[in-house]
């Protein structure tokens, strides 16, 4: 009969450590979740955010009855959030067209992620548009240089 208690005692206790584990793991997951879905809520922003910037900056680039230059020739600043914090870049136009990007100042950013988007400026230049493809890996810092570069635009726009 000893026995009999010892083992029921034994099971009701694993019992209670099993229902234990399974609610701190659902309050785990239900954290994870929140955590997961403002994560997705401020990406959505940054894409909204993208997609008005360059959608403005599509605006002022067909120019349907001008001869005249879209861009003021010279070297123009433009800023943008990125990973860490803002990214300011300096942009030098000649005769419409895109000669070279210079990033000022990234004081917040990872060396790392910023490193890795740094390879977005070639392609800008050879495209001659900040529309292109981020780097995965160092998105939001591919995101910041993009913006920097399309508000640098916006402001050497001819008006």
């Amino acid at each position: 009969m000893d026995f009999w208690k010892k083992l029921v005692s034994v099971l009701l206790v694993l019992i209670v450590l099993l229902c234990y584990n399974a609610v701190v793991s659902a309050r785990l997951y239900g954290e994870q979740i929140d955590r997961l879905t403002v994560r997705a809520e401020g990406l959505q922003a940054q894409v909204d955010y993208d997609s008005e910037l360059l959608s403005s900056l599509s605006e002022t680039q067909t120019p349907e009855d001008k001869t005249e230059n879209l861009y003021k020739n010279g070297e123009f600043e433009g800023s943008a959030k990125g990973y860490g914090g803002e990214i300011r870049v300096r942009v030098k136009i000649s005769d419409d067209r895109i000669e070279s990007i210079r990033i000022v100042s990234a004081e917040g950013e990872d060396s790392a992620y910023l490193g890795s988007a740094e390879t977005l400026i070639a392609q800008i230049i050879e495209k001659q548009t900040p529309e292109v493809d981020a780097v995965t890996g160092a998105t939001f810092s591919s995101t910041g240089i993009k913006n920097a570069v399309a508000s640098a635009l916006k402001e050497a726009v001819n008006e």
